[in-house]
């Protein structure tokens, strides 16, 4: 089932609102007036109203699905500046960070879980973003400890905990699969384990798992666009001649 979240002061009286289908669980409701600013409505170049984080929250996700890394990340920054409580941008700058390797990654998961609370399921998909994007730029004790913190303070009754016990070696694959009972489920679950067995030096396993969310995953997830742009890393870094 696809999730969009809501936040407080953003849709505006009297007028219905729209789920833009760039990333199910972290876009905004936006207004009919606002939703014309996104590309889903008429192209990413046309400016958000200025006053909406949610537009500009929104339009990030569109930039971050077309691989335009720069362009969401300033648009996740001005919709922090508008509403710096919110936990959605803070979640769109840390998959920037994962997918472009860089460091900020984990301080951006740790606001978002920070913004979110631990009993928000947010705050794990924050706790991967964030394990997985340390390991990335080779600071393995700090992704050790984003997985500690979320054992000891992570409500581990919600999804996508189960892709935590994983990476913290509690279970294995197949039980982890086994525990991702429908496709939105199954789109994060080998997405996020692809880019494990790319980090951990399995490629080819991990082509499998992307090329599964390609193929098959639930349109409209974040996954979807993350792991299509991990099997384009892939077939960069795969050796002239390899397979």
């Amino acid at each position: 089932m696809r999730r969009t979240a809501a936040r407080r002061g953003i849709d505006r009286p009297n007028q219905p609102t729209i789920n833009v289908k760039v990333r199910a669980r972290w876009t905004i409701p936006l207004t009919a007036g606002l939703a014309i600013t996104l590309a889903a409505c008429g192209g990413p170049s046309t400016p958000p109203e200025p006053d909406s984080p949610a537009a500009y929250n929104n339009r990030g996700n569109v930039w971050l699905g077309k691989k335009e890394y720069e362009k969401a990340n300033g648009d996740f920054n001005e919709a922090i500046r508008l509403d710096p409580g919110s936990v959605w941008p803070r979640l769109g700058k840390a998959l920037v960070g994962l997918s472009t390797g860089r460091e900020e990654a984990v301080a951006d998961a740790r606001l978002a879980i920070e913004a979110a609370g631990w009993k928000d399921e947010n705050s794990i998909y924050a706790t991967i973003v964030g394990h997985l994007g340390a390991r990335r730029v080779k600071k393995d004790d700090v992704a050790k400890e984003v997985l500690d913190e979320a054992d000891r303070k992570a409500d581990k009754s919600h999804w996508p905990y189960p892709v935590v016990k994983y990476l913290r070696r509690e279970i294995d694959e197949k039980a982890l699969l086994a525990l991702a009972t429908d496709d939105d489920k199954m789109t994060e679950a080998r997405c996020y384990l692809g880019i494990d067995q790319m980090l951990s030096g399995r490629p080819a396993e991990a082509r499998e798992n992307f090329l599964w969310v390609k193929e098959h995953g639930t349109p409209g997830y974040v996954e979807v666009p993350l792991a299509v742009a991990e099997l384009d890393r892939l077939e960069t870094e795969k050796p002239a001649g390899g397979k």
